[in-house]
């Protein structure tokens, strides 16, 4: 548990820092309590994977990020774990990084974030992402 009704979740891997440079002012992932209890009820199945103290496996597996096209300093990331597809997203906020949401990404929801201009972290992640969502 953080403090400051946050919760930790894990460390920002150093594929994503080394994409995302300078942008980030720490490595550790918070939620806060508010967000916990809302992906809670809006995302039960999701929860657990939050509950589980695991989602540095959903860090590690980050394939690539896109930009939140509404507000600034939002990043919406496209992770891989056991071959199902999830979405979070992380905001800057003043001194510490926050999960803003997290949820299982169906093949409609990813092919908008083919709109908002994706960029993988290799070639071969993009290969398969066009596999899957086509």
């Amino acid at each position: 548990m953080g403090s400051k009704n946050r919760i930790f979740l894990g460390f920002i891997s150093n594929i994503i820092l080394h994409f995302i440079r300078n942008k980030f002012h720490s490595k550790d992932l918070y939620i806060t309590k508010t967000k916990y209890n809302k992906i809670k009820i809006d995302h039960p199945q999701e929860h657990t994977n939050l509950n589980n103290t695991d989602f540095q496996k959903f860090i590690n597996g980050t394939i690539g990020y896109c930009m939140y096209s509404k507000y600034e300093n939002i990043y919406n990331f496209v992770c891989v774990v056991n071959n199902e597809y999830y979405i979070y997203s992380i905001s800057i906020n003043n001194h510490y990084l926050e999960m803003g949401t997290f949820f299982r990404a169906s093949s409609k929801r990813l092919k908008k974030c083919i709109k908002e201009d994706i960029e993988f972290f290799n070639e071969n992640y993009k290969i398969s992402f066009e596999k899957y969502i086509n």
